[in-house]
């Protein structure tokens, strides 16, 4: 999603689903649940459709998911994006400042929340 995100926002203005998390293991578990749900999602959305190019259009504007694993990432993605930003998934403790931080979630949270 990283390689489309940004002509994908120009054209159809997509929504972008921002996950935290610094532990391979734990967003190698993740992602394909989520990027499944979301295809779900979309493949719903597209029945909605009235012809089959409105199908095509809508299945390709499904939400993107953009992974950080550290707290400037994390903020430099909603930074960039937090216009088109529909959530955050975060774990509680990932790397800010290159130092593992127990309360990163929270700060990154609080951060966003402070914006928006």
């Amino acid at each position: 999603d990283r390689l489309n995100i940004d002509n994908d926002i120009r054209e159809g203005s997509v929504q972008m689903i921002l996950l935290v998390e610094d532990s391979i293991r734990f967003y190698s578990s993740i992602l394909p649940n989520l990027y499944n749900y979301i295809l779900m999602q979309s493949q719903n959305f597209a029945t909605e459709a009235l012809n089959p190019h409105a199908a095509t259009l809508r299945m390709r504007g499904r939400h993107k998911v953009m992974l950080a694993r550290n707290y400037e990432e994390a903020l430099a993605l909603y930074e960039k994006y937090k216009d088109n930003t529909l959530g955050v998934i975060s774990d509680a403790q990932f790397p800010v400042n290159g130092k593992k931080d127990p309360e990163a979630g929270l700060k990154l949270l609080r951060a966003i929340r402070a914006e928006d």
